[in-house]
Order: structure tokens, then C-alpha cells, then sequence
């Protein structure tokens, strides 16, 4: 495989929440990081997965200072799920000890996904949107040369570390290998 064009200290495929997170992470560690998130969409975009955002969420929000996308949002007090002949279920959010923890959001991911990755574009991420992943292998010199597509263009970048954040069919595990997780490790969203 030939050289790559930039080489970076971190490359991320995926820029959902997981990768932007991650990028964000990175370069808060170390602002002089070079980091890179690649996605194969153009954002905003949306993603048909839960818009609901729970206290786990929240809590990961506020480990990485980033709790004020959810300004200006109302809480969620009750969800009603309807059936057939349109008859509903309401449920009430139920408090616990910490009352931070009862507090349930719900956001587009469109807006969600967009904000998040917005976050880490202002630490001077790179982020290459439109571009898909193709694979990875490792030069001469230890680093990774990871290949990625727009269109017909093929772009090689080099990295010291690759973080596959591409989701339940992640193209990253699948070059290594890794089985995917069991049905009893993933979950239904409901939008």
C-alpha cells in the first residue's frame, strides 16, 4: 500500500456520538493531538435510533463538559405509547434518590448527532463527512494507512491509532475479525 497523505495521532471512523465523543476526548487530553473523524454521511443527518436521552447519556455529557447541548430543551415528564385502534399508555418518568438521574431528554438525532460533532469541529478536529471507510494495514514504519472513499476519489491517511466507532456493522471489526456482538447485546429503539 502507498504512503498516505496527513498522518495523524488518532482517526476515528464514525462521527456519530460515540466517535465525536471520542474525538472531543482526545482532544481534551491533548489539544495538540492531530485528530481525524470520518463519516460516511453529510451532517446533519438523521439516524433512526432512539431520540431519547436518558440519565447514562446525560451523565457521559457532563464527564465530557459538553452537558450545555442540551440547553433549552424541555424535559420529559411522561411517554405514551399507542397500539391498535389508537389506544394509548401513559407512563410517568419515576424519580429517584439523585433527581439528576430521573431527567430524560429527547432530541432528533439529526440535531443530537450534528451538535456533538459540531463540538469537536471546534477543537480543530478534522472531519472528513461523504467519506466511507475501505481498510487499514500497517507500513513499514508501524503506522496505519487507512484508505477512504468519496465517490471515485480514494484518499490514504496514516495514523498511530484507529478507533472503529462505525456502529453494530462496523466495517473496522469486520477487518479485524472481531465477531459481532450476540442478539442479548443490542436493543431496539423506538422513535
Amino acid at each position: 500500500m502507498e504512503k498516505y497523505t496527513t498522518l495523524y495521532d488518532v482517526l476515528i471512523i464514525g462521527a456519530g456520538p460515540s466517535g465525536s465523543n471520542a474525538a472531543i476526548s482526545y482532544k481534551n487530553l491533548n489539544p495538540n493531538l492531530k485528530v481525524g473523524l470520518i463519516d460516511k454521511s453529510i451532517f446533519p443527518r438523521d439516524k433512526s435510533c432512539g431520540d431519547a436521552i436518558g440519565p447514562g447519556v446525560i451523565s457521559a455529557l457532563k464527564r465530557f463538559n459538553n452537558q450545555h447541548i442540551l440547553d433549552n430543551e424541555p424535559q420529559v415528564v411522561s411517554t405514551t405509547l399507542y397500539g391498535p385502534e389508537n389506544i394509548g399508555i401513559q407512563n410517568y418518568i419515576p424519580e429517584v434518590k439523585n433527581k439528576e438521574d430521573s431527567i430524560v431528554y429527547v432530541i432528533p438525532r439529526i440535531d443530537l448527532d450534528n451538535r456533538i460533532l459540531n463540538l469537536a469541529k471546534d477543537l480543530d478536529v478534522d472531519v472528513f463527512e461523504g467519506y466511507s471507510f475501505v481498510s487499514f494495514e500497517k507500513d513499514s514504519d508501524n503506522k496505519l494507512v487507512v484508505e477512504i472513499k468519496n465517490g471515485d476519489n480514494i484518499t490514504k491517511l496514516g495514523t498511530k491509532i484507529l478507533v472503529g466507532a462505525d456502529g453494530a456493522n462496523s466495517r473496522v471489526r469486520k477487518q479485524l475479525n472481531v465477531n459481532t456482538n450476540s442478539d442479548w447485546h443490542k436493543a431496539i429503539a423506538i422513535r
